[in-house]
Parts: structure tokens; C-alpha cells; sequence
């Protein structure tokens, strides 16, 4: 509540308390604007982070074979004799690679945070698309539609922040479940009896 009453300039900090709705409103519409801002280069990132992530994926995982065929067969072609006698390198170079790109896409979850952060970036647009359309006079009147348009920001990425939550919550339950699955392990040596039999 604090941080929006700074905002709309009626905390005792540094903002006057005489301003005007107008001025309120610009700071508003500033406020929604940062975080439209946020959201573009979020929704940007996870779109070309997941893209290009699964195109060096797919590509390398389609030329490993293509290039273990290769092997140990001699070509007059100086590029395709240098990939014949160290094929086994390349191919395990460019493993390696798609196990790092498949990390990178599983640790930052641009896949699932690409929609995610589009339909967040969205209703921040409505919202600021039907604030400007407003009317803002001075009085209470104003100071009203002000605070609601604030109040249904800070709904919408508090939302954001309780989807994350619940995400994360989702993850613990599941690892905690998948260790509860896990037999005991006992090095008595008749439950090494009981497995071998």
C-alpha cells in the first residue's frame, strides 16, 4: 500500500501531497508502461531463447548420425576426410552441446514462460488501453479510477507472482513424492540375497 501511495504521490516522502490527478495519472500510466516494458522483453527473450535453443538441438541431433556414418572412410574432399577420421570427436562434441542446449531449455522453461509472460504483457495492455480512454477529472471522482487502474496493475503481477509460487510449490511436492517412492536402501546382506534371487 506504501509503495502505491508513493506512486500516486500521497505518502509523506518526497512527493507532494498537493498534486494533481493529471500528474497521478501520468505517473500511472508510466508505472503500467515499465512493466509493459518488462513483459515485452521477458516474452521476447523466452520466445528467442526457445527457439534458437531448439534449432541448434534439432540440428545437431540430426547431423550426429550423418557424420558416424562417416567414419573411418577415406573421401578426396580435405572437409569430409577431416570429418571421417575424427567423427567419433565431432559427434561427441556436438552431444555434449545438445545436453547443455536441453539443460538450458529445462532450467529456464522458456517454452512454458513464453505464454505465460504474452497473455501477462496482454492485460497490461487492456488495462492501459482502458485507463487512457478515461476521463481523469480532479476530486474524488478521479482519485477513484486512479487507484482502481493501480489496484488491478498490482493485481495482475501479483497474479504473476502467485502462479509462481504455486509453480514452485508444485515442483517440491513433486520431488518430495518421487523420494517417498524410492525403496529404503539396506546393505544387510539377505536383502542383497532377496534381489539376487
Amino acid at each position: 500500500m506504501r509503495i502505491i501511495q508513493k506512486l500516486l504521490g500521497r505518502g509523506q516522502d518526497t512527493y507532494s501531497n498537493d498534486m494533481t490527478n493529471q500528474a497521478r495519472r501520468n505517473r500511472a500510466l508510466a508505472f503500467c508502461d515499465n512493466h509493459i516494458q518488462r513483459y515485452e522483453n521477458l516474452k521476447w527473450r523466452s520466445g528467442k531463447g526457445y527457439y534458437y535453443l531448439s534449432i541448434i538441438t534439432i540440428l545437431l541431433s540430426s547431423l550426429i548420425p550423418v557424420i558416424l556414418l562417416t567414419q573411418n572412410n577415406l573421401y578426396n574432399n580435405m572437409i569430409l576426410k577431416y570429418i571421417s577420421t575424427n567423427s567419433t570427436l565431432i559427434s561427441a562434441t556436438f552431444s555434449a552441446v545438445i545436453a547443455i542446449t536441453t539443460g538450458i531449455l529445462t532450467l529456464y522453461q522458456w517454452r512454458e514462460n513464453y505464454p505465460r509472460y504474452s497473455y501477462t504483457l496482454q492485460r497490461l495492455k487492456n488495462e492501459k488501453a482502458k485507463f487512457e480512454t478515461m476521463k481523469i477529472e480532479e476530486g474524488a471522482e478521479g482519485d477513484k479510477l486512479i487507484n482502481k487502474f493501480i489496484n488491478d496493475l498490482d493485481g495482475i503481477l501479483l497474479g504473476e507472482v502467485i502462479e509462481w509460487r504455486s509453480l514452485m510449490s508444485k515442483i517440491k511436492e513433486d520431488d518430495l513424492l518421487a523420494n517417498k517412492r524410492k525403496p529404503p536402501v539396506n546393505n544387510d546382506e539377505s536383502t542383497e540375497r532377496q534381489i539376487i534371487e
